[in-house]
C-alpha cells in the first residue's frame, strides 16, 4: 500500500524567523482532516523543506530549527 499523502496548504514561516513554542508552522490536509504542526520547542528557523501546494508523506522533515 502506498504511503498517504498529504498537500502542505500553508507555510507560515520562513527561512531565518524566530520561532517560539507552539507557534504554528504549517497547515497540512488529507483527504479526510486538516493538521496544524506546531514547534515543539523555540529557535531560528535554519531549513525549510517544503513549500504550500507540494505534496508530502508523513514523517517527511518539513523544516530544521536550531
Amino acid at each position: 500500500m502506498p504511503p498517504k499523502q498529504l498537500i502542505i496548504i500553508k507555510c507560515s514561516i520562513i527561512k531565518g524567523d524566530k520561532v517560539e513554542l507552539g507557534a504554528r508552522l504549517f497547515r497540512i490536509v488529507s483527504s479526510k482532516l486538516e493538521i496544524v504542526v506546531s514547534a515543539k520547542q523555540c529557535g531560528i528557523l535554519k531549513e525549510i523543506h517544503v513549500a504550500a501546494g507540494q505534496r508530502v508523506v508523513p514523517g517527511c522533515l518539513l523544516g530544521r530549527l536550531e
